[in-house]
């Protein structure tokens, strides 16, 4: 069983959950591929806890999250991704499994930020298929890998993202891999996604590159299975990742609905 290693590089506070890293733990599970996380927001030591892991084992890919590329506070201005480049580098010296940057940090500026933090491949879009085609490729046509972002005679090309039907991913209910309850007991709040993508055109928004320019909806049951997992492990309010939750409205409306219906209304708190 191939195995791939996660790594949550985002040791703002308070923390912010790695959805995605979540997401994309269980989705590679379902696939067959044995999956560990790291998550440096935890660690005392971030560059121990890596050392450590690798050297109990070797993986066939080390993914790395880029959630943002700064803070996103006009108070200090935070650059990240020198922090993401340390990391890449003391990566790269410890192992040759080649090292992939995503997230839709990453996938707001996917050239500029493989060729600054110097790792072997990015990946833009949902990583959910694209990672485990990647795996899949080794050692052969691995560069055909839909939105992978790779280096061709001395110059970072992309190949065009796949946007998938969300239906297929039924996974992402799970919610079993990362600590959701410390980022809550932490943070306040845990974020879920009910769509991805966005049709509109408004200039500050990075949800259309990251996602893609259409609106994928998630099945209502999935996004309630994933409420009720989560309400399990102690969690009660909800941060919405969606562009915006009322677009379209009726699949707003539909999920309401599928809320109530699910006696979850009186349960959740919720921050969109």
């Amino acid at each position: 069983m191939k195995s791939v290693l996660l790594i949550n590089p985002n040791r703002i506070r308070p923390p912010v959950t790695p959805v995605g890293l979540d997401y994309m733990a269980a989705a590679l599970e379902d696939q067959g591929f044995q999956v560990e996380l790291l998550d440096l927001a935890w660690e005392a030591d971030p560059s121990a806890a890596v050392r450590e892991v690798l050297a109990r084992q070797v993986y066939e890919a080390i993914g790395v999250s880029v959630r943002n590329t700064d803070d996103c506070c006009f108070a200090t201005k935070d650059f990240l991704l020198p922090q993401i480049r340390d990391l890449v580098g003391l990566v790269k010296s410890l192992t040759e499994s080649p090292v992939i940057l995503g997230g839709c940090g990453f996938s707001v500026m996917p050239e500029a930020a493989l060729s600054y933090c110097g790792a072997d491949y990015g990946i833009i879009g949902d990583g959910e298929w694209a990672l485990a085609e990647f795996l899949k490729r080794q050692g052969q046509n691995v560069l055909r890998t839909p939105g992978l972002v790779y280096r061709r005679g001395g110059r970072v090309v992309m190949n065009r993202p796949q946007y998938s039907d969300l239906a297929g991913l039924g996974s992402l209910k799970r919610r079993s891999v990362v600590d959701n309850r410390s980022y809550f007991h932490e943070g306040g709040q845990v974020g879920i996604e009910t769509k991805r993508g966005c049709d509109r055109k408004c200039i500050y928004c990075a949800d259309p590159l990251a996602k893609g320019g259409k609106l994928r909806l998630r099945p209502k049951s999935h996004v309630v299975h994933e409420m009720e997992n989560l309400l399990a492990q102690g969690i009660d309010c909800f941060h919405l990742c969606d562009a915006e939750f009322n677009i379209p409205e009726e699949h707003a409306w539909e999920l309401c609905r599928e809320i109530t219906k699910a006696g979850l209304g009186r349960h959740i708190r919720w921050y969109t």
